[in-house]
C-alpha cells in the first residue's frame, strides 16, 4: 500500500483506490451529461450567433437606408418636379397690407389653425378675381408664422402649393411630391424606399408617395398643409379626390389641410360633405379689403394723386360695383391712371363695366387696328410660353418677347433696307399697350435672370405709371396678369363679339400658333460657324427657339380637339422634319446649347434636345447620287427617334416620320439600317476621362481638370444608334 500525508497526519491508499474510481455506469452517466451540457451550450451559443447575426444583418439594412446630407438634397431636389415658392414671393407682394385679417377673427380659422377641434379640413371658395390666391399667400405667412413661434419641442411643419393653369397638369403627383419634400426638409428625414426609387430611376406613384409622406408624419405632430387653386389642376377630378383621401384616411390624421377653389359643382359636392369648415369669400369684409385697397391705391399712385378731390366718390363706385373682385376694381384702376382730364374721369366713372367680360371687351376694343396684329402675337407667345414643357413659371424674359413677337410680324425685313421703317416694338411699347392684360416682374440686374423659381421677383407698380422710363439694367419677366384674362381669351362670349372677335384664342390655336413660330424662329436662326453664337435659351430669341423645339411634341397636336385642323398639324410635322434636319444651317447651333445643357446646374429633363446627336461624320460612299439622300434622311430620322418618346407626344412624332418617310422614297426598314456616325454630347462630370479616351470626341474642363461634358463617339445603323 502507499502512505498519504494529510492534514492530520497519515493515512493508507490501498491499491483498489489507486485505480480508476469511477465504475463502468457512473462514467456513462456522467459522459451522457456531459453530452448534454455540450449540446445545450452548442444551442446556446447558436443561438446568440444568430442573434448577432440578425442584429448585424439590422444593422446594415438600416445602414442601406441612412442618406447622407447631400444625397437628401438631391433626393429633394428630385421631387420638387413644380416649385411654387416664386408663386408665393409674388402673390405676397400683391397682399395689402391690414387686409384678409378678416379671415384670423373667424372661428373657423381659430379652431383649424389651433388643432382644438376635431375638424382638421377648411375650404375657402369664391368666384374669379375675388382675391382668393393673395389671400392664401397671406394665410401661409400667417401659418409659417405660427409654427416658428410654437412651443420649444412641439413638432409642427408647413407646407403649401398653388395650382396654376400655365402648368396644364394633373397637380397631383407634383402636389404630393413637393408636399413630401418640404416635410422631409423640415425633419430631416427621407425614408429609405424613396431613396431605392431614386436609385433605380424610378418615378413614384402616387400610393408609393402616399406611403412615404406616412412616414415622414411620425416625425412630426401637425403638418399644415395649404392647397391652391384646387380648380386649375387638370384634370380637377384626380385632385379633388387625392385631397378628399387626406381629409378621410387616418394614416394623414396629423395633416391638417385648407384648400381655396371656385365653388364648381363636383368640387363643392365633395368638399361640402367632407369638409368640416367652409368659408365663402362673398362676405362683407371682402368688400371692406377692396376698399382698402382702393383707398390705398388713390393715395400712393401718382396719376391717381391729379384726382384727389374725387377719391372718395371713385372708392365709393368701386367698392360698390365690383362685386368683391379684387381683379375687376384693379383694372379699373389702371384705366383711370391713363386718363387726362377731369371730363373723361367724369365719363368713365358713368359707364363702369358691369363685369370681367365687359372690361377685357373694352380693353382689347380700345387697341388700335395698327397695333392689333402685334398684340395678339404677344399674347400667343405669352400663353404658349407658360404652358410649353420648361423650367419655370416666372414668365418670359420682356425683351426675348419683344423680339420674338417683331420677327414673327416683320422676320429680318427690317433689316433687309436702310429705307425701310423701322416698325420694331419695345418693352416700354409692350407694358403701354398691354398694362391691364400682363404682369411685368423685374428681376434687380444684380442677379442673374435665370428664370429659375429661386429669382427675386417682384410685381412691377411704379408711382409714375405706364409709359415710365426703363431701367436698362432691369430685367423683366412677362406673364398673363390673371387666370381669367385667358379664359376671356378662350371663350365663346369673345367669338360673339365682333369688336374683339379677333383676339379669340382657343388653346389649340395658341399652340399650333406658338409651335409654328417657334420651329420658323429656330429653322432660321443664324448658324454657328466659330462656336460664339448665343446659347442662353433664356434671353436669346433664338437660343429659345432652337432649345424648346424639341419639346413642341408633347402638345399632342395633331390630337389636341378639333380646332387644329389635320392640314395644320401636317404643316408642323413639315417644320419638325426641318427642324431635325442636320443637313440645315441652323443645326450647328445645337452643338453649344447641348454642353451649356450639359453643364448648366438649372438645366432639366424637359431639355430633350439633349438627346440629339450634337454632329455627324460624313460617310464616305461610292455612288453619292444614289445614297446620300438616303444618308441625309436617315440622319433625320436618327435624330427624331432620339426624342425621348412618351404616350403624349409618340403619335406626333409618327406624322414626322411618315412624312420623312413620304419625301424620300424609302420604307422605314431602308433607313432604319442605314449606317451613320458622329457624336453625342453628354454631361460628364461623372465620368473618368481616362477609361477609354477612344470614344470621346470633344471634352470640356472646368479650372480645376474635371470633365463637364464629353462628346461621345457612335457608329452603326440608324436602329443601333438611335437614343434608348
Amino acid at each position: 500500500g502507499s502512505v498519504v500525508r494529510n492534514g492530520r497526519g497519515f493515512r493508507r491508499i490501498s491499491a483498489a483506490q489507486l485505480a480508476w474510481p469511477f465504475k463502468q455506469s457512473r462514467a456513462r452517466k456522467l459522459l451522457a451529461e456531459l453530452s448534454h451540457h455540450k449540446a445545450t451550450l452548442l444551442l446556446a451559443i447558436s443561438g446568440d450567433i444568430s442573434h448577432d447575426l440578425k442584429d448585424i444583418q439590422s444593422a446594415l439594412s438600416h445602414l442601406s437606408d441612412v442618406v447622407s446630407d447631400s444625397d437628401k438634397r438631391e433626393i429633394f431636389r428630385w421631387l420638387e418636379k413644380t416649385n411654387p415658392s416664386s408663386l408665393q414671393t409674388t402673390t405676397f407682394r400683391k397682399h395689402e397690407p391690414h387686409t384678409s385679417t378678416w379671415m384670423l377673427r373667424l372661428p373657423e380659422w381659430e379652431n383649424w389653425l389651433s388643432g382644438k377641434h376635431p375638424d382638421r379640413s377648411l375650404w375657402i371658395h369664391g368666384p374669379p378675381g375675388t382675391g382668393k390666391t393673395v389671400l392664401a399667400s397671406f394665410l401661409i405667412e400667417q401659418i409659417q408664422h405660427h409654427c416658428d413661434h410654437s412651443p420649444s419641442g412641439s413638432r409642427m411643419g408647413c407646407a403649401y402649393y398653388y395650382c396654376h393653369y400655365s402648368h396644364d397638369q394633373d397637380e397631383c403627383g407634383p402636389f404630393l411630391s413637393w408636399t413630401l419634400s418640404q416635410a422631409g426638409r423640415q425633419t430631416r428625414y427621407l425614408p429609405g424606399r424613396l431613396k431605392r426609387m431614386y436609385d433605380r430611376g424610378c418615378e413614384p406613384s402616387i400610393p408609393e408617395l402616399e406611403s412615404a409622406l406616412e412616414l415622414v408624419l411620425e416625425q412630426l405632430d401637425v403638418l399644415y398643409v395649404v392647397v391652391d387653386a384646387i380648380d386649375e389642376s387638370n384634370p380637377r377630378s384626380e385632385l379633388v379626390n387625392l385631397i378628399a383621401t387626406l381629409v378621410l384616411d387616418t394614416r394623414f390624421r396629423k395633416i391638417r389641410i385648407l384648400t381655396t377653389s371656385r365653388p364648381y359643382f363636383e368640387i363643392e359636392r365633395v368638399f361640402g360633405a367632407i369638409f368640416g369648415s367652409v368659408v365663402s369669400m362673398s362676405n362683407a369684409a371682402v368688400k371692406t379689403d377692396i376698399r382698402k385697397m382702393v383707398n390705398s391705391r388713390l393715395a400712393s399712385s401718382y396719376r391717381l394723386r391729379r384726382w384727389r378731390d374725387e377719391h372718395q366718390r371713385i372708392e365709393d363706385l368701386l367698392v360698390a360695383k365690383s362685386d368683391g373682385m379684387f381683379q375687376w376694381a384693379e383694372l379699373q384702376l389702371r384705366k383711370i391712371e391713363r386718363l387726362r382730364d377731369i371730363s373723361q374721369l367724369e365719363e368713365t366713372l358713368q359707364n363702369l363695366p358691369v363685369d370681367l367680360a365687359e372690361t377685357y371687351t373694352r380693353i382689347l376694343s380700345a387697341i388700335s387696328p395698327q397695333d392689333r396684329e402685334y398684340v395678339r402675337r404677344v399674347l400667343i407667345w405669352v400663353i404658349g410660353h407658360s404652358k410649353a414643357a420648361w423650367l419655370t413659371s416666372n414668365g418670359i424674359n420682356a425683351e426675348l418677347l419683344v423680339s420674338a413677337a417683331d420677327y414673327d410680324l416683320y422676320g429680318n425685313r427690317k433689316e433687309s433696307s436702310s429705307n425701310e421703317i423701322d416698325r420694331s416694338f419695345d418693352v416700354e411699347h409692350l407694358r403701354e399697350l398691354c398694362d391691364c392684360l400682363l404682369t411685368f416682374k423685374c428681376v434687380s440686374s444684380e442677379e442673374p435672370d435665370d428664370g429659375s423659381m429661386t429669382s427675386s421677383t417682384a410685381t412691377l407698380v411704379d408711382d409714375a405709371g405706364v409709359g415710365s422710363t426703363l431701367s436698362k439694367k432691369t430685367v423683366y419677366r412677362v406673364s398673363v396678369s390673371h387666370y381669367t384674362v385667358v379664359e376671356f381669351l378662350e371663350s365663346s362670349y369673345i367669338l360673339s363679339n365682333p369688336s374683339v372677335s379677333y383676339f379669340s384664342l382657343s388653346q389649340g390655336v395658341i399652340r399650333y400658333e406658338f409651335a409654328t413660330s417657334v420651329f420658323r424662329q429656330a429653322i432660321e436662326a443664324n448658324p454657328d460657324f466659330d462656336g460664339t453664337s448665343p446659347t442662353d435659351w433664356e434671353t436669346d430669341r433664338e437660343a429659345y427657339c432652337l432649345t424648346l423645339g424639341c419639346t413642341l411634341g408633347i402638345w399632342q397636336l395633331d390630337m389636341f380637339e378639333p380646332d387644329v385642323e389635320f392640314s395644320e398639324a401636317d404643316h408642323l410635322a413639315e417644320l419638325a422634319l426641318q427642324y431635325y434636319s442636320p443637313s440645315n444651317p441652323h443645326f450647328s447651333r445645337f452643338r453649344g446649347i447641348q454642353r451649356r445643357i450639359a453643364t448648366d446646374p438649372r438645366a432639366s429633363d424637359s431639355f430633350y434636345l439633349a438627346s440629339l446627336p450634337s454632329r455627324f461624320d460624313d460617310l464616305i460612299v461610292e455612288d453619292e447620287s444614289i445614297l446620300q439622300a438616303d444618308y441625309s434622311s436617315a440622319k433625320t430620322l436618327l435624330c427624331i427617334l432620339s426624342v425621348p418618346t412618351t404616350y403624349t407626344h409618340g403619335k406626333f412624332i409618327r406624322r414626322c416620320v411618315q412624312r420623312l418617310l413620304k419625301s424620300c422614297g424609302r420604307d422605314y426598314d431602308e433607313l432604319m439600317n442605314t449606317r451613320v456616325s458622329g457624336y453625342r454630347t453628354v454631361g460628364g462630370s461623372h465620368v473618368d476621362w481616362d477609361e477609354d479616351e477612344s470614344q470621346y470626341g470633344v471634352a470640356g474642363f472646368e479650372d480645376d481638370g474635371q470633365i463637364e461634358y464629353y462628346e461621345q463617339a457612335f457608329e452603326g445603323t440608324v436602329r443601333e444608334c438611335r437614343f434608348p
